[in-house]
């Protein structure tokens, strides 16, 4: 993303999730290698005309408009490459046609999820235990989650077999509603990706969903390794101390 813009004088914008996102990958001195001079969030009034401006945002009706606002009247970086954690409706693309002029890159990037290790990553969909089970918010977030994971999963270049837990067999409990929307996700990606899934000379994977109620008793447990002793004792957040 950085690199696929030619200039010494880069500003890089982005939101509060972006911003986290970023961070969790790259230092500031890797950026500045990079020539970033400036990481700025996108709701800031400064103008820099002779900075090419990096937008690394969330796909939203507000991201946009912030973007427009910037070069409506006066364009307050030379260009705008702007590119987005995920998939963007053909809407709110409609409302970047007014600024086109000004816009030299456009792209749609699948990294909608923060890696804390080799092995482990998370959406941080925020206040996901509460909203899964509010019937009337629960279809909004499994959206939201899906999406996220159709993400991760279009970055690795991966199709996996989906198996989910539904004692029952209704089709009905969170677990399963959410492989179905994935499920659905991934077959319109394969549709419109000629590239996904990478060839691999692997079978494919099996990912297995389930919901917490699966493990009740996990939350509860205390593991003894060091990881879990310096939770216990420092101030971190997000795999990072502040």
């Amino acid at each position: 993303m950085i690199r696929q813009v030619n200039s010494s004088s880069k500003i890089l914008i982005v939101d509060y999730y972006t911003h986290d996102i970023i961070f969790s990958i790259f230092t500031r001195n890797e950026l500045a290698n990079e020539n970033i001079e400036l990481i700025y969030r996108i709701d800031r009034k400064d103008s820099f005309p002779a900075y090419d401006a990096i937008y690394f945002v969330s796909p939203t009706a507000e991201s946009i408009q912030y973007i427009v606002n910037d070069f409506k009247k006066k364009n307050m970086y030379a260009t705008a490459n702007i590119f987005f954690t995920n998939t963007v409706s053909d809407d709110l693309i409609g409302k970047l046609k007014i600024i086109s002029n000004s816009i030299e890159i456009l792209k749609e990037l699948y990294v909608d999820f923060f890696v804390f290790e080799s092995r482990v990553f998370t959406v941080r969909s925020e206040e996901c235990f509460q909203r899964l089970y509010n019937s009337k918010l629960q279809g909004k977030t499994i959206e939201d989650i899906s999406t996220k994971v159709m993400s991760l999963l279009a970055t690795l270049g991966d199709y996996p077999d989906i198996r989910y837990f539904d004692p029952e067999g209704s089709t009905s409990n969170i677990a399963a509603k959410f492989a179905y929307k994935l499920q659905e996700k991934l077959d319109n990606l394969t549709d419109i990706d000629a590239d996904f899934p990478k060839k691999t000379p692997y079978k494919r994977t099996n990912m297995i969903i389930v919901d917490r109620s699966y493990d009740l008793v996990g939350p509860l447990l205390h593991d003894f390794y060091y990881q879990g002793m310096a939770n216990d004792i420092s101030d971190i957040e997000n795999g990072v101390i502040y």
